[in-house]
């Protein structure tokens, strides 16, 4: 049986360096893995930090142009060609 090393809340907060409202709100509300042990105790392992890691990581499609900017460019170009 393997034995993973379970964090507090505090110490998530700490290692993703944001506060530790965010960390609580987000595991209390079911959002994030964890796991519960009581109504009030809630752990999580460095695996469930890996997938809150995953589940908010962003990659941009075109990093040069964001999508409303390519919309203004092509109505540009369209009211141009009338």
């Amino acid at each position: 049986m393997s034995t993973q090393a379970l964090f507090t809340l505090r110490e998530i907060a700490e290692q993703l360096s944001i506060p530790y409202e965010v960390v609580r709100d987000n595991v209390y509300a079911g959002r994030w893995p964890h796991s519960k042990f009581s109504e009030r105790t809630r752990r999580m392992s460095a695996e469930d930090v890996e997938r809150v890691r995953a589940m908010t990581h962003h990659e941009p499609s075109d990093p040069t142009r964001s999508e409303a900017h390519q919309r203004t460019k092509r109505m540009r170009e369209l009211l141009r060609a009338v």
